[in-house]
């Protein structure tokens, strides 16, 4: 049988491609693809082309129905919802790469789950105490999806700092309590307090330095976001001010299978609305369309997900 995947081929160029796909092995599962989500992995991969050193795969925020079930393999049955997968639209999974959603699947962008797990090993590598005070710089998506997670945490005060206005009222909407706007509300900003704990999410050099600025003394400077290049730091300030630099990325989890099953409960509660977050959806045709515009921030791309009909 065949299906449909992509393949980056070059510096913004990907194809849509038909593949072969076997029966499942005894062992495997065979998923037909919902939705998959397209990750700022992605968008740099098709910036800079499959040779660059982190190139992504193709697709990992996968959303998938179990068609066939091998006859070695327990606990999942067929019409199963799963997380695992990329783009490919059919294709056999270990039962290892496919986590079954044990809830109900009402809106499938609501399950674009992936992205949501790594915001919540953020929230727990960050080591926030009840009471404190936490400052986001950077509200794109997964910022946003950062103050939906915190905006139902123990936070004594919650501060979300960007210089895009819209993504800053959505902030105010998912329970941020103050949000200021860089470029704008420069003046306030400077005179903050100093946060217990900063999270940095916006990838950015004068992203990292206002973080260094805004953490207290013994304070926790968490840096989520992937800087693709050479930054600098304040290391006086580190030093002297005894900063507690945090890299709260996925790789830092120590278990991220228990981090990616303690994610599905909070989703099926609605502490993360992942689906009021999509702003463009496409079949895989138009794959290449969805990423375009993810570069062109005038059209107002926040967060893009292939959908299968």
């Amino acid at each position: 049988m065949n299906t449909r995947t992509i393949a980056y081929v070059a510096p913004q160029k990907v194809d849509v491609r038909e593949v072969a796909v076997a029966d499942p092995a005894a062992d495997q599962l065979q998923v037909k693809k919902i939705a998959c989500g397209i990750c700022a992995w992605d968008l740099s991969t098709f910036k800079y082309g499959p040779d660059n050193p982190y190139a992504a795969p193709p697709g990992h925020e996968g959303l998938a129905r179990v068609l066939k079930v091998g006859k070695d393999v327990k606990g999942y049955n067929e019409g199963d919802y799963v997380i695992g997968g990329g783009f490919q639209e059919l294709e056999n999974l270990a039962p290892k790469d496919a986590l079954r959603i044990p809830y109900a699947v009402h809106n499938p962008l609501t399950w674009i789950a992936e992205p949501v797990s790594c915001v919540v090993n953020g929230i727990e590598r960050a080591q926030i105490f009840p009471g404190e005070r936490v400052i986001l710089i950077g509200a794109g998506y997964m910022g946003l999806l950062m103050a939906q997670g915190l905006a139902h945490h123990l936070v004594g005060e919650l501060i979300a700092i960007d210089t895009n206005p819209q993504r800053l009222e959505l902030a105010k909407k998912f329970g941020v309590h103050t949000v200021l706007q860089a470029g704008k509300d420069d003046a306030e900003i400077e005179k903050l307090q100093k946060a217990d704990v900063v999270i940095e999410l916006a990838g950015a050099q004068p992203a990292l330095d206002l973080a260094v600025k805004l953490t207290r003394s013994g304070g926790n400077l968490c840096i989520f976001s992937w800087h693709r290049g050479t930054r600098t730091m304040d290391c006086n300030a580190l030093h002297c001010r005894g900063i507690n630099v945090l890299n709260t990325a996925p790789a830092n989890a120590p278990n991220y299978d228990r981090v990616f099953k303690n994610t599905l409960p909070l989703i099926a509660r609605g502490v993360f609305k992942n689906h009021e977050l999509v702003s463009h959806t496409a079949p895989i045709e138009r794959y290449s369309e969805l990423l375009e515009t993810a570069q062109t921030p005038e059209k107002g791309y926040l967060k893009g997900v292939v959908t299968y009909g």
